[in-house]
């Protein structure tokens, strides 16, 4: 119960100053490559749980669906390495 917590408030945590997917605002200002290890730990620790917790079917389908978010705001993720 205390993980998701912790999840998210790491996500709110650190922000990129300027972010335009975000307010741009945190507590934490850090880079762009910050960011995105931020949020790519993030999404790999709910891929794992989902296999080794729910159902594995899920896990292949949620990372798939992350796989698909990063590829179609690919702009983002090049702002962030930038940035």
């Amino acid at each position: 119960m205390l993980v998701p917590l912790v999840a998210a408030s790491l996500w709110g945590l650190f922000a990129v100053p300027g972010d335009a997917s975000r307010s741009g605002r945190g507590p934490v200002p850090v880079s762009g490559a910050v960011r995105l290890v931020v949020e790519v730990a993030f999404f790999t620790f709910g891929v794992f749980t989902a296999h080794q917790a729910v159902n594995p079917v899920l896990a292949v389908i949620l990372a798939s669906g992350i796989a698909l978010h990063y590829a179609v705001s690919y702009d983002r993720i090049l702002w962030l390495l930038r940035a």
